[in-house]
């Protein structure tokens, strides 16, 4: 056991993605007396922001989240803060640091209404043909899109149920625009009332408008930025390959909570932390494995809707789409989404599957990579209307990244109450996460807000304890 409970606040996060990092980022701020140990099971930080250096040189490809969704938010706060202090960022010119982002996906707001500033702009393929994102055909599905809150109060109670109408077409395009997007693909999953009060929330706090950062730096720059600054504090430390095996109080002592490592083989001298305070920012389907939860947190941790995600990226030599052309949204196909980046000597085409799309494809590539690759190409042929020899021949690599536990989404069944309860803390073990957020889930800034509420509970609690 190390002597970490003779300090008079120690706190423990569990998880080193955006959640735990904000909540350290607060805690350490604001208190001297605090000492923040971060545990994290992977080799890296930044959980599902992640980014691959290795793929295109002096670029970074992001496995996981790489848009940054509204304005006036903590992220963008944050982005501003190093854009004005980190060295590496001042250094890239403002044109390239960050393009606006062409809103495509039903589910976050699109299609926008003309081009980005850069004439960036996306497109639809429906019943094998690729159509503009303005195309007439549309009409059907966003005309239901505007009547969501009037469809929602005649007690329709799934988002499948407010597409029944659609024609197959248009339907099977809802599943990719807008089931893909929020986490399952099977619309009657997803409960329409809760995702209306994510929608509202977004519309009344955040400003409209979505970037993405230079791929010089990306979004795991921003992590890269806030682990370094946390690096500095004498009262912070990080253990990284630390998998939780076990949280629980002490039986000699209800006031301190024992933080127990998972071992392969001998127990190792920090195989255990003992701290006043933890914070629990890893997804909640993991948490049944180290917490004993009680009975209405088990509950609402069983009704949550959270599935898997893929990311495919093929780098090519050369490009095969329309040169403006940002991202294609499809219908009927194995990649539901798919998206595009020029470099100096290279291209980057992306692909993003959830939930059921993604546990599809996983049959059909056999979980190869260079089954996975001929399956993107031969999606990529369809689309374009281009030799697969030629998209072949110009091949230079594949990557794929894969998450067990992507993001939540509103799931039928899921309430209101249930998400208070995932955020509510048991007694000084806190919870905080995308999917503990009360307002509305599902994005990183979402994340840092649920580390900040937690970040203050408990500074709350040791300036009540100094008093």
């Amino acid at each position: 056991r190390t002597k970490d409970h003779k300090k008079q606040h120690q706190v423990v996060i569990i998880g080193a993605g955006m959640a735990g990092l904000t909540a350290a980022q607060n805690l350490l701020n604001h208190d001297e007396s605090i000492h923040v140990t971060m545990v994290e099971a992977n080799n890296y930080v930044g959980g599902r922001v992640h980014g691959d250096e290795g793929l295109v040189e002096g670029h970074v490809i992001e496995a996981g989240a790489e848009i940054i969704h509204g304005k006036g938010t903590m992220l963008t706060d944050l982005v501003d803060k190093y854009r004005s202090s980190s060295r590496e960022w001042k250094s890239i010119s403002s044109s390239e640091f960050s393009h606006d982002h062409f809103l495509l996906s039903h589910a976050d707001g699109g299609p926008d209404p003309k081009p980005t500033r850069d004439h960036k702009y996306g497109m639809y393929y429906v019943n094998d043909t690729l159509i503009m994102y303005d195309d007439p055909r549309l009409a059907p599905l966003e005309e239901i899109l505007g009547r969501l809150h009037e469809i929602s109060s005649d007690g329709v109670t799934s988002l499948g149920q407010a597409f029944d109408s659609l024609s197959p077409e248009l339907k099977a395009l809802a599943v990719a625009s807008y089931g893909n997007t929020v986490g399952s693909c099977n619309l009657h999953h997803i409960s329409l009332p809760l995702l209306l009060r994510f929608e509202e929330y977004w519309q009344n706090n955040e400003e409209e408008g979505d970037i993405q950062l230079s791929t010089r730096i990306g979004m795991s720059g921003v992590v890269k930025e806030l682990y370094r600054e946390l690096s500095n504090y004498k009262n912070f430390t990080m253990k990284l390959n630390w998998k939780v095996k076990r949280v629980e109080y002490l039986e000699e002592n209800q006031q301190l909570i024992s933080i127990q490592k998972e071992e392969e083989s001998k127990i190792s001298d920090d195989a255990e932390i003992i701290a006043e305070y933890v914070i629990v920012t890893t997804p909640p389907p993991l948490w049944k494995n180290f917490i004993t939860l009680s009975p209405a947190k088990n509950d609402a941790v069983d009704l949550l809707g959270m599935n898997g995600a893929i990311k495919i990226v093929v780098k090519l030599k050369n490009r095969f789409w329309p040169q403006h052309l940002q991202s294609i949204i499809l219908a009927d196909c194995p990649i539901p989404e798919m998206w595009f980046h020029e470099y100096e000597d290279c291209y980057t085409a992306i692909g993003f599957l959830t939930s059921e799309a993604a546990e599809e494809f996983v049959e059909i590539s056999s979980n190869n990579l260079n089954k996975t690759t001929e399956i993107f190409m031969n999606q990529m042929s369809k689309v374009f209307s281009i030799l697969e020899e030629d998209i072949q021949s110009n091949h230079l690599d594949t990557r794929i990244y894969r998450w067990d536990h992507a993001y939540m989404f509103p799931k039928l069944g899921f309430s209101t109450d249930n998400l208070f309860e995932l955020a509510n803390p048991m007694g000084n073990i806190h919870f905080a996460g995308e999917a503990t957020n009360t307002n509305a889930c599902c994005t990183v800034q979402a994340a840092m807000e649920t580390g900040l509420r937690e970040a203050r509970k408990i500074l709350e609690n040791i300036q009540n304890y100094a008093r």
